[in-house]
């Protein structure tokens, strides 16, 4: 896939999206239908550039931007629709007209464009394909009706005569120019982009001698465990290069860990992004399982769970005498003592400590029953 290729499927994913009645479903591309102008495009462009891509309002040139945007980037994208985004289709039609890439004829795969009515330039879409008779294009808040059709509420494919009155003209992004081999990095994240404008997804790659991991939107993932063949994992760090080390997962009666194959090393007292989910390892390598760490529950599989609710359970006193505190410190009020073999009911877990409905207990001192 090309540069040109990339924006295009990007927009003709979006075919069948339909505007919302209101600021609800609008990653949906048909729930809560209606025409108020409610779009996920105009939500992501406006968060972007709210002085100047409005929401909710029409947005026709608003899902041009919003391809170019998930297809490149802002900085890419802005370079190739002549310098900005704007959501005001005369002005879009401008930018293009001040880098002397308007065209009135000729139209080619990826341009931009513009059709008028009586007042001037009025709606917009993105060129697919042309051949000898018709230009073939995408547009947003259009219909499948014949014709040129503004504030039409969806997505749609139209095609056209070539000599059809109401063209304007075309856009021609500088697709052969735009865009260097190298890092890209947008609000995001990076890529590595290739001079012919594709770049790797859902892959490793190793770039300058190191190994770097891409998602399926082709940005590198940062510190985190990532799956591989045979269960294991391969830690990359913060900058997103594979530091040669592979992690198996362990067990034994007390528990999970997570151990370095070749070191026997293992992360403590930590946080770890594994497989895209998150869980914690206590200061012994156990990794944490139905209790609350930093205020974030991790379920009975030891993934933070945030729409769960912790469960109580039960557990049985071992040490002879242990106080229960006001709070979930060592430094905590006593609130009163509890002896051996004492059964209580724990609600709520923090950082090794259990609460029990009179205070808080250090829940190593304790067996689950």
């Amino acid at each position: 896939m090309n540069l040109v290729d990339d924006v295009i499927q990007i927009a003709l994913n979006e075919v069948g999206y339909l505007e919302k009645k209101s600021n609800k479903d609008l990653d949906s591309k048909t729930a809560n239908a209606g025409y108020n102008n409610y779009t996920k495009y105009g939500r992501d462009m406006h968060k972007l550039y709210p002085l100047v891509m409005d929401f909710p309002a029409a947005w026709c040139d608003c899902f041009v931007d919003w391809c170019f945007y998930k297809a490149y980037g802002i900085s890419n994208a802005k370079s190739l629709l002549g310098g900005d985004f704007n959501d005001y289709t005369v002005a879009s039609a401008n930018l293009y007209k001040n880098k002397n890439a308007w065209y009135t004829s000729n139209p080619k795969k990826g341009d931009q464009i513009f059709f008028k009515n009586l007042t001037g330039i009025c709606h917009t879409g993105l060129v697919y394909n042309v051949d000898k008779d018709y230009v073939y294009t995408v547009e947003g808040n259009t219909s499948s009706a014949s014709g040129v059709v503004s504030n039409g509420g969806a997505v749609c494919k139209k095609k056209y005569k070539l000599n059809n009155s109401r063209i304007a003209g075309y856009g021609r992004p500088k697709y052969d120019t735009a865009v260097e081999e190298g890092w890209k990095q947008d609000d995001n994240g990076w890529w590595y982009q290739y001079k012919d404008g594709s770049y790797p997804k859902s892959c490793w790659k190793t770039i300058e001698g190191k190994d770097y991991y891409f998602n399926d939107e082709g940005y590198i993932l940062t510190d985190q465990y990532i799956k591989g063949n045979q269960d294991k994992l391969y830690y990359v760090d913060d900058k997103g290069a594979w530091n040669n080390n592979t992690y198996s997962w362990k067990q034994n009666t007390k528990g999970w860990w997570l151990e370095d194959i070749k070191s026997g090393w293992y992360p403590k007292s930590q946080w770890a992004l594994i497989d895209n989910k998150w869980y914690y390892f206590k200061s012994d390598g156990y990794m944490a399982v139905n209790e609350t760490i930093d205020g974030y529950y991790l379920n009975e599989k030891g993934v933070y769970d945030k729409g769960k609710k912790q469960s109580s359970y039960k557990v049985k006193v071992t040490a002879n005498a242990l106080n229960v505190r006001a709070a979930a410190s060592k430094n905590a009020k006593v609130n009163k003592v509890i002896y051996k073999n004492t059964i209580c009911t724990v609600t709520q877990t923090n950082n090794g400590w259990g609460y029990i409905g009179s205070g808080w207990i250090m829940l190593q001192f304790t067996n689950n029953i």
